[in-house]
């Protein structure tokens, strides 16, 4: 379903990956479904901004970094934009993204 899982082996090796995208799967789908469904672009930026600002929020009461949240941010919605994408191509009726919020 996700598809850069490669991320997180091309990752050094060592290194913590802390959020990866494959632990937050049903998240990604679930946002990727309710942007699928925004009917303007604006309400899906407002959506991506409710959800970055608690992903950011969340990040740094753990202790993160700027860098290391932007990072665990942009990876987030780099999946959630290919699952938005997969969404759209493969809308049908009967598909539970094509049904009116």
């Amino acid at each position: 379903m996700l598809q850069s899982q490669s991320r997180i082996t091309t990752e050094p090796q060592g290194a913590v990956v802390l959020f990866p995208p494959s632990r937050q799967s049903r998240e990604i789908v679930d946002l990727a479904c309710r942007l699928a469904r925004k009917r303007t672009q604006a309400a899906a930026d407002r959506e991506c901004a409710r959800v970055a600002d608690a992903m950011f929020a969340r990040l740094a009461s753990l202790g993160l970094s700027e860098d290391e949240q932007d990072e665990a941010v942009g990876a987030f919605f780099h999946e959630v934009d290919g699952e938005v994408e997969r969404l759209l191509l493969q809308k049908a009726p009967g598909c539970a993204c094509s049904k009116e919020a």
